[in-house]
């Protein structure tokens, strides 16, 4: 999954401070798996959106740039990367952008971090 493979990766760079590679998609999971993802990718994206303020400028750059459609993109792949960048800008626009701490934000992702896990540890 392309949404998951995206968060996992940035909440990768948020923890590390430095660019990695973004991880293999998975397309093992159950239907009920990807009902568990996609709230868990908006809260994600959303997230991310309210803790930039503490990316490096060139994490924020390329956390972005993952975010562009590729041009041979479907209509699918378009659907969900926009929906990502729309819960992106409205983690970065909400008053609690302002409010947060790093520490917050640490924590806050690395939960969504070990839902992720857990999500994908049951479909192997």
């Amino acid at each position: 999954m392309l949404g998951l493979s995206i968060a996992l990766s940035g909440a990768l760079l948020m923890q590390s401070q430095t660019p990695t590679p973004t991880p293999t998609p998975t397309d093992d999971l159950t239907p009920a798996q990807v009902e568990q993802v996609v709230p868990l990718l908006m809260q994600t994206f959303e997230t991310f959106g309210s803790c930039e303020q503490f990316f490096p400028p060139e994490v924020a750059q390329q956390f972005r740039a993952q975010l562009a459609a590729p041009k041979d993109a479907d209509v699918a792949t378009l659907m969900v990367l926009g929906l990502l960048e729309e819960a992106y800008e409205r983690g970065q626009e909400s008053p609690e952008a302002e409010t947060l701490t790093r520490e917050e934000c640490s924590t806050a992702l690395k939960n969504l971090q070990t839902t992720a896990t857990d999500i994908q540890s049951t479909a192997d």
